[in-house]
């Protein structure tokens, strides 16, 4: 990523850290957000939402920022009492806005059912390596 006044540029790639300082935790959630705000604004080839999609696109970002705000208070050492109205408040935005999200998540019946369709898939795939193997065939 190419430097932009204010942003952190890590030395590291993300996988090789250890420890996240403030500067490098911060720099990761702005990326985060910036890189999902640009994937609801692009379906394939075509750049803008669709009609209808707009109002919840504007309520998934926010919802998105005011939890991402929320965290980066968090993660300060000391609070004050604005700091704490400001964490209060942006946990109330995040509540108020997350039902934007509800959609998709998955029940305990949906869950189990997905938990089910893997292993059967695996079991699959594992018997298929093993009849390869038997019939002297590598596995590509």
């Amino acid at each position: 990523m190419a430097p932009y006044p204010g942003n952190y540029v890590p030395w590291k790639s993300y996988r090789l850290l250890s420890q996240v300082s403030g500067k490098e935790m911060r720099s990761i959630l702005m990326v985060i957000l910036g890189v999902f705000i640009a994937s609801l604004h692009r379906k394939t080839n075509v750049v803008c939402p669709i009609a209808g999609q707009e109002q919840d696109f504007r309520k998934a970002i926010t919802c998105v920022w005011y939890l991402i705000d929320f965290v980066l208070l968090s993660r300060y050492r000391s609070h004050t009492n604005s700091t704490i109205r400001y964490m209060e408040e942006y946990l109330q935005q995040f509540h108020k806005t997350k039902d934007v999200f509800l959609r998709y998540w998955a029940g305990k019946v949906a869950k189990a059912k997905a938990d089910m369709v893997s292993k059967r898939l695996n079991a699959q795939t594992t018997a298929r390596r093993l009849e390869r193997k038997a019939n002297g065939r590598t596995t590509a």
